[in-house]
């Protein structure tokens, strides 16, 4: 930096000629001339000029000789110290006016810098451009031979960035990344502590960053987020008090709280960047196993043997797995098409304004059906509907099942008519037993011989007829109960139970046997 007021020192040289040629002009007009007045009342008037000015110095004036004037022979009369008061005012305010002027000059160049520093730190966002930018800014403001930038976490402090770049201090290289606890070093301890600016020079205290390089003076300022440091700016300069002007304090100062300003707003974007990072992998991750989740329940959907379905809260169809359209043989487009229901037997009704209707809406509804696929074969199911509701409990959706139950009901049939016949079979041996069984005890020797002959027939024709009924329940489905199986027909109705054509009104019975 330039030297302070360099116009007011000027003023202050033409001051001391104007007041000697004010003696001077004086002496002149009066013809009276004696040593030491002329220096004398320049002296008083420059005192009284720089009282007015607020300029203050302990230093003399240096005395010019400029004549020599009789202060007997000047008039004390009021109208002589009144123009000499008035002269000398006028010196007084306008030294006073440049003094000012040179002061808004200063700050207006202060300002000026301060806002160049606040542009270039704005335009900055990731934090290596910022800790850049904060050298630049710092090093320009001051020209110092060392700067460096700290950051503070957790009582350690890492170095973000320096100029120059690598720097020995003592036995410790700084360079960017190194790291160092707080308690290492007491200087920058009591900055952060104090939360002030603090000029340190060599000899003052035994400081490890003034090793080496002949640094003779250094400048710590704290950079506070509010009341909480969140780092340091270090100034170095191997001229003795270089930092000891308050304009130069003062320009620390702004740069101090430019620096911090940045610094904070870089490390918030940092955070977010990583931030946003980690949510773009968990987003990334879910997604993931979203799509595997919902690729194996579209396998299970897929594979699934009964007709799965969803419906808007209308009725209309949002989707149907591949059972559904094999068991009704119409796709989805195609139920999506007009009437969906027209797979329903005309005697269903509208079987889904009928599960609206019904009492409990928040239940499983289930109902057995008769449809028509879609090539015009019949075909039995269980239509079940269950509704899904929102957090609010508004339906949103509704989820059905339709299972095909044609062939079970075939086999139903086919179970009704093999247990009709079977009994049918099995109640004509049974009545035969039954009868023989009731005329023997009054029966002649020769009829009794005859009636156990025939139940002992009628037995075994039972035990063959049981025995076939074993042998087929033993079998698997599809399966032949065995290669040399054959039903025992004629266990079912032999010959001699036959009716002869002289019989009565009873074929199987024996002719021997009492009518009635």
């Amino acid at each position: 930096m330039k030297a302070a007021f360099p116009r007011a020192r000027a003023i202050f040289q033409l001051a001391v000629a104007t007041c000697g040629v004010a003696a001077l002009a004086y002496a002149a007009s009066t013809g009276t001339w004696r040593p030491q007045v002329g220096s004398l009342l320049i002296f008083v008037a420059l005192s009284a000029i720089l009282q007015r000015s607020g300029f203050h110095t302990t230093k003399k004036v240096t005395h010019c000789l400029v004549g020599m004037v009789d202060v007997d022979a000047i008039p004390a009369d009021e109208e002589t110290m009144t123009l000499l008061h008035t002269f000398f005012s006028r010196i007084g305010a306008a030294l006073e006016n440049i003094l000012l002027y040179d002061q808004t000059v200063h700050l207006s160049q202060q300002r000026a810098m301060l806002l160049n520093v606040s542009t270039q730190l704005a335009t900055a966002l990731d934090l290596p451009t910022v800790q850049a930018e904060i050298l630049v800014s710092a090093q320009s403001v001051l020209e110092t031979d060392v700067v460096w930038l700290f950051s503070i976490s957790q009582n350690i402090f890492t170095l973000l960035a320096g100029h120059p770049p690598v720097w020995k201090a003592g036995n410790v290289i700084l360079q960017p990344g190194i790291s160092m606890p707080v308690s290492h070093n007491p200087i920058l301890s009591q900055v952060l502590e104090e939360k002030k600016i603090q000029i340190v020079n060599r000899g003052d205290t035994p400081n490890t960053l003034l090793q080496n390089k002949g640094l003779e003076t250094m400048v710590i300022a704290p950079l506070l987020v509010g009341e909480d440091p969140i780092g340091l700016l270090v100034w170095g300069s191997r001229q003795p008090n270089f930092f000891a002007e308050d304009d130069k304090l003062t320009l620390i100062q702004g740069v101090a709280n430019q620096a911090a300003i940045a610094l904070h707003r870089g490390m918030l974007n940092q955070r977010l960047q990583r931030h946003a990072e980690e949510l773009a992998e968990m987003v990334e991750e879910r997604t993931a196993q979203l799509r595997a989740e919902k690729e194996r329940t579209q396998a299970v959907l897929d594979a699934a043997g009964e007709g799965i379905f969803v419906l808007d809260p209308q009725g209309a169809f949002l989707y149907c797995n591949p059972a559904f359209e094999s068991i009704t043989g119409y796709s989805l487009v195609e139920l999506q098409v007009g009437s969906p229901w027209r797979w329903l037997d005309e005697n269903e009704g509208n079987l889904f304004k009928t599960y609206q209707n019904r009492e409990i809406l928040s239940t499983r509804w289930e109902k057995e059906i008769h449809g028509w696929r879609r090539n015009g074969a019949p075909f039995d199911a269980i239509l079940t509907l269950t509704p899904v509701h929102d957090e609010d409990g508004n339906v949103i959706e509704h989820v059905g099942t339709l299972q095909d139950i044609t062939r079970l009901k075939e086999l139903d049939r086919l179970k009704s008519q093999f247990v009709s016949n079977v009994s049918h079979e099995l109640r004509t041996p049974l009545t035969s037993i039954k009868l023989y069984a009731e005329q023997l005890p009054t029966a002649s020797a020769e009829r009794s011989a005859r009636y156990l002959a025939a139940l002992q027939r009628e037995t075994a024709r039972l035990e063959a007829m049981v025995e076939d009924l074993l042998t087929i329940s033993a079998a698997g489905p599809g399966q032949n109960p065995h290669p040399d199986f054959r039903p025992a027909a004629g266990a079912l109705c032999p010959a001699d139970c036959r009716r002869p054509a002289h019989a009565g009104t009873q074929p199987w019975l024996d002719p021997a046997l009492p009518a009635g």
